[in-house]
C-alpha cells in the first residue's frame, strides 16, 4: 500500500502537467476556431459550396433584388439555377480595380461561360453588349 502511494506522489506532478497542457491545447483550439469563424463571416455556405459575399456580388444581388434562394441566369447562355448552388460567378467585364465594382461592369456567368470569358472566347465588347440587355 505504501508503494502505491509513493508511485502516486511521484506521478502526480506529471499528471498535473499533462492536465495543464491539455487545457492549454483546448484553449488554443478555441482561439483558432474563433479566428476561423471571423474569417468566414460574410460567407454563405451551402454544402461544399462557399460563395464569398464580396462587394461586387452584393452590388449585383442588390441591384436585381436577389436572395440566396432565388434563381439566377447566366447572361450569356441563359442557363438558370439557384444562387446557393455552385456553378455561377459574378464576372467583372473590364477587370477589377478602383471604381470597377459597378453594375455596368459586373455580370452573372455560369462556370463554363466564366471560364470562356477568361480565355477571351467572348470579347469584352460582346460581354458588354449582352450585359446591357440585362440592365
Amino acid at each position: 500500500m505504501l508503494a502505491i502511494q509513493r508511485i502516486r506522489d511521484i506521478l502526480q506532478p506529471l499528471v498535473n502537467f499533462c492536465k495543464k497542457l491539455f487545457q492549454k491545447k483546448q484553449s488554443e483550439k478555441k482561439i483558432i476556431k474563433a479566428e476561423k469563424e471571423k474569417k468566414t463571416e460574410g460567407k454563405i455556405k451551402h454544402r461544399s459550396f462557399t460563395l464569398y459575399m464580396t462587394r461586387h456580388i452584393k452590388i449585383y444581388m442588390e441591384y436585381y433584388d436577389l436572395g440566396m434562394q432565388d434563381i439566377i441566369t447566366c447572361e450569356v447562355c441563359l442557363l438558370s439555377g439557384r444562387i446557393d448552388g455552385s456553378g455561377f460567378d459574378i464576372h467583372h467585364i473590364q477587370g477589377r480595380g478602383n471604381g470597377k465594382d459597378v453594375i455596368e461592369n459586373i455580370m452573372c456567368l455560369c462556370r463554363n461561360c466564366h471560364t470562356l470569358a477568361h480565355k477571351s472566347v467572348y470579347s469584352k465588347t460582346k460581354l458588354t453588349k449582352i450585359h446591357k440587355k440585362f440592365l
